[in-house]
């Protein structure tokens, strides 16, 4: 059995981790929570996994995300939903529409 833990608590990472970071004391603010990071971080080592595959939920907020769907980007979930219907891409503009 492994001694490495793979995950930890909000509780554990502040008492055990946190005291031994330096954060930033203005700029940059992360916002994901940092125990969450350090978690990230354990998952991709003890598993791995590419960067990308990390399980990490979108933000909403993000503005690459943003500035994808304002450029008429089609949003994956809406690729992903017409490739499952079987419906194509044939006749479907940038915006999503299927009109000239």
């Amino acid at each position: 059995m492994s001694t490495i833990p793979t995950s930890v608590t909000e509780e554990q990472f502040n008492a055990h981790i946190l005291p031994y970071l330096s954060t930033a004391k203005r700029g940059f603010v992360c916002q994901i929570p940092l125990y969450k990071v350090f978690n990230y971080i354990l998952y991709r080592l003890h598993t791995g996994c590419q960067w990308r595959q990390l399980p990490i939920a979108p933000d909403p907020n993000d503005p690459k995300k943003r500035n994808q769907l304002a450029g008429g980007v089609l949003p994956l979930s809406q690729m992903e939903r017409r490739r499952e219907s079987g419906a194509g891409l044939a006749g479907q503009h940038s915006n999503g529409t299927g009109r000239p």
